[in-house]
């Protein structure tokens, strides 16, 4: 009988020293700490499966750690940002690689990729224009974003501006017009 691989390969699947010379031979590509047959085509599902592997199933992958799920950062971070929702008492692993909190999502929040559990890029951005820590580098991933899906405006926009008892609600949207701004002036 044949066994099929998974989307994604790690060292519970082979041994590393195996899938680093597959690498080598051209077989397999990395993909974070994974690796996916060099015809697979690098979409949100493998990059899911991807994370997937390091998170467990019960992690909602956020921030940075979802707009590369997404696509739309070509490299993974360094940390992954990974959430479970308050009403779970979830342990996830303890893994330097990642960085784990709870959150509240609602309905339409989250989306599967790959089996992961991501949030919605108008989620993401959201939160991104929420965070206390809005750097350089999340400016630059947020008007990608808004370059690559001008409808996120709106959909941003409208989150904040309804959400009773907003800390940081008049920034937010501040960020937003200013990334906005600077995503249709200077695009990529």
């Amino acid at each position: 009988m044949n066994r099929v691989l998974a989307p994604v390969l790690s060292s519970s699947d082979l041994p590393l020293p195996e899938l680093c010379a597959a690498r080598i031979d051209g077989e397999v590509f990395a993909i974070d700490e994974c690796f996916a047959t060099i015809d697979a085509d690098d979409t949100p599902a493998l990059r899911g499966a991807a994370l997937l592997s390091l998170t467990g199933p019960r992690a909602v992958a956020v921030l940075e750690s979802a707009l590369w799920v997404h696509g739309l950062s070509a490299a993974a971070p360094d940390v992954h940002q990974v959430r479970t929702s308050r009403r779970d008492r979830v342990r996830l692993p303890a893994i330097r690689r990642l960085v784990a909190g709870t959150a509240q999502f609602h309905d339409g929040d989250v989306i599967r990729a790959g089996g992961m559990s991501v949030t919605t890029l108008e989620r993401t951005v959201t939160d991104m224009l929420l965070a206390d820590d809005f750097g350089p580098q999340r400016c630059r991933l947020v008007r990608i974003a808004l370059d690559v899906h001008p409808a996120l405006v709106a959909g941003c926009a409208s989150r904040i501006q309804s959400a009773d008892h907003l800390p940081g609600k008049h920034r937010a949207l501040r960020r937003l017009t200013d990334a906005q701004t600077s995503a249709v002036s200077n695009p990529r």
